[in-house]
């Protein structure tokens, strides 16, 4: 469980530094929807956030 925490976190620190990365937003809410349920509206919110950079582009 440790592993996923920072793994997590990670995902955080990256999307910080690189908000405009549509890939990286979608990887990030794979993770956060095989954690649980609890971070199933986040990780929506990120694919949602990522189809908008892509339909932008």
């Amino acid at each position: 469980m440790h592993s996923t925490l920072a793994q997590h976190a990670s995902y955080r620190l990256v999307l910080l530094q690189r908000p405009d990365e549509p890939a990286l937003m979608r990887e990030a809410a794979v993770s956060l929807e095989l954690f649980g349920p609890d971070w199933d509206d986040i990780a929506a919110d990120l694919v949602r956030r990522a189809d908008a950079l892509d339909a932008a582009a």
